[in-house]
């Protein structure tokens, strides 16, 4: 009986194992060459695998999209909050959370979640569940780093899931805008991600200086 259930539990780890090792394949291909420019084929060469035994494990090219993203959210959320733990301060921990999120956008780019056109219409509904997981994971993230600014005292005494959305809302508002002039390149440059943050630290600055100018005036939000 031991014997079997050891058996069992190594042939669920190779299993893991060659799963993550397909995920790790198509991050790679995704990330330089974008989802739509990529193939099973390739992802299945890269890693020395044959067709049937890829699409064992992931039937379908969407099905792999979603594990990807998936993956990516994970490693956001994990290093994001492992990063925030020393923190103290609100403004610290929004230059954090900014800093991050410039770190994975600029990696995964070319994952193009954004995009419109069909096949990118089929890409963000497959991942609509795993994005809207990630939203609403940031946004009770942000949430209680200003409950916790609240309580001591560093800012005003706020409705914080009302004000952690409407940050998150204006900071990818402001992605959004630097990217639309330059649609037509292949992809941004170092001089757009960092004029992304930069617009998105100042308004930072301006969202901190009003929760802390209500908070000096004994008003709430």
């Amino acid at each position: 009986m031991t014997k079997l259930l050891k058996k069992s539990k190594n042939k669920v780890s190779e299993i893991d194992r060659k799963r993550e090792l397909i995920v790790d394949s198509a991050i790679k291909r995704f990330s330089h060459f974008g989802i739509q420019k990529t193939t099973m084929n390739e992802i299945a060469d890269d890693i020395s695998v044959t067709q049937p035994s890829l699409y064992h494990y992931f039937p379908d090219k969407m099905s792999l999209v979603v594990a990807v993203v998936e993956k990516i959210m994970t490693e956001y959320f994990d290093e994001l909050e492992a990063q925030l733990l020393t923190l103290q301060s609100l403004e610290e921990e929004f230059t954090t959370l900014l800093v991050c999120r410039k770190k994975f956008m600029k990696r995964y780019f070319m994952l193009n979640l954004t995009e419109t056109s069909p096949e990118a219409g089929q890409i963000q509904n497959a991942c609509y569940g795993v994005m809207e997981q990630a939203r609403v994971r940031e946004s009770a993230l942000v949430a209680g780093l200003i409950t916790k600014a609240a309580n001591a005292g560093e800012i005003a005494s706020v409705d914080a899931d009302k004000m952690g959305r409407l940050y998150l809302d204006a900071i990818t508002g402001l992605s959004v805008f630097v990217l639309i002039p330059i649609k037509n390149k292949f992809s941004p440059g170092d001089e757009e991600f960092d004029l992304i943050f930069d617009r998105q630290n100042e308004l930072s600055k301006v969202f901190l200086s009003g929760l802390k100018f209500f908070g000096s005036h004994g008003e709430t939000l």
